[in-house]
C-alpha cells in the first residue's frame, strides 16, 4: 500500500486543525452503537462551528459498489479517501464540479472508464490521487483548470496519449505520477 500522498500542512482544513477532534467524535457517534458501525462511521469528521462534514476517511474497508454523485451534496468537503477498497465503474462528474475538495484520493480501486472530459471546477484541488485503478482514455485538458493542484497520481492505470499543454497550467504541482500506463 502507497504512503499517503499529502501532508497535513498541504491542505488547509478544519480537519488538520481541529485539536478537538477526538472529542467531536464521541459528539457524533453515541456509545451505544455497535463497535463495528461506530468504526464504520467514525471517519465523518465535522466542522465543530457549524456541524458540517468536512472530511469523509473511509480507506481500508474493502467497501464494494460505486461512488455516488451524492457525494457533490457534501458541499463543505475538503477530503475525500476511499482509498484500498473494491470500488468500480466511473468516477462520477460531480467530484470535478466540487468548488471546496481539496483532496481526492481513489487509489487502489477498481475504478474504470474514462476520467470526465468535461469542464473541471476544483478551485482548490490539491491532490488528486487515482493511483492503480483501471482508468482508460487520455488526460483531459481540463485538468489544467485545477490550478492549486500539487500532487496528480494516475500510475497503475491504462491512460494512454499525450500530456496535455494545459498541465503547464498547474503552476504549483510538485508530483506528477504517470508510471506503469499501457
Amino acid at each position: 500500500m502507497a504512503a499517503c500522498p499529502f501532508k497535513a500542512s498541504e491542505v488547509d482544513s478544519p480537519l488538520f486543525h481541529d485539536r478537538k477532534l477526538e472529542t467531536l467524535k464521541a459528539k457524533i457517534v453515541p456509545p451505544s452503537i455497535t463497535p463495528n458501525l461506530r468504526a464504520a462511521v467514525l471517519p465523518l469528521s465535522m466542522n465543530s462551528k457549524r456541524q458540517r462534514v468536512v472530511a469523509l476517511a473511509l480507506p481500508n474497508l474493502q467497501l464494494q459498489g460505486t461512488i455516488s454523485p451524492s457525494l457533490a451534496n457534501l458541499s463543505f468537503l475538503s477530503l475525500l479517501n476511499l482509498d484500498n477498497n473494491q470500488l468500480q465503474e466511473s468516477i462520477p462528474a460531480s467530484l470535478f464540479q466540487h468548488r471546496r475538495v481539496q483532496v481526492i484520493s481513489l487509489a487502489f480501486n477498481k475504478l474504470g472508464g474514462e476520467m470526465w472530459k468535461g469542464p473541471w471546477y476544483v478551485p482548490e484541488l490539491r491532490v488528486f490521487d487515482l493511483t492503480n485503478n483501471s482508468l482508460t482514455g487520455i488526460i483531459p485538458p481540463s485538468v489544467g483548470n485545477a490550478t492549486k493542484m500539487m500532487n496528480f497520481s494516475l500510475s497503475g492505470n491504462r491512460v494512454s496519449g499525450n500530456i496535455p499543454k494545459e498541465v503547464g497550467n498547474l503552476s504549483q504541482l510538485a508530483a506528477l505520477y504517470l508510471s506503469d500506463n499501457l
